[in-house]
């Protein structure tokens, strides 16, 4: 993610009304061609730390499909939350046909 998505997000937030429940939303400014770079783990727990920390954020959600990978690292050295929205959505789809929902025909 990127610096110049930020103010994209704070406004589909906003249009949820969600506004308040959003702490603060911060780019690592590394393209998802590089997740498996060196360093972007760091990045990513630099970047947890000022939300938390400053920003007051009681959990973390991941911005990129690519972090996943790092979630439960993230998780142990942050000592907060973290949520992958990717990971999250299969799984709720996941318990919704164990539930029994059907899939459109």
């Amino acid at each position: 993610m990127a610096d110049h998505s930020v103010p994209r997000h704070k406004r589909y937030i906003r249009s949820l009304g969600l506004g308040a429940r959003l702490a603060g939303d911060l780019a690592i400014n590394v393209g998802v061609e590089h997740m498996d770079g060196a360093g972007v783990l760091d990045k990513i727990v630099e970047v947890g730390r000022r939300l938390r920390d400053q920003e007051g954020a009681d959990v973390i959600i991941l911005g990129c499909a690519g972090m996943g990978q790092y979630r439960q690292e993230i998780e142990r050295i942050l000592d907060v939350p973290v949520v992958d929205p990717s990971q999250a959505a299969v799984t709720r789809a996941l318990a919704l046909l164990s539930l029994g929902y059907q899939t459109a025909a």
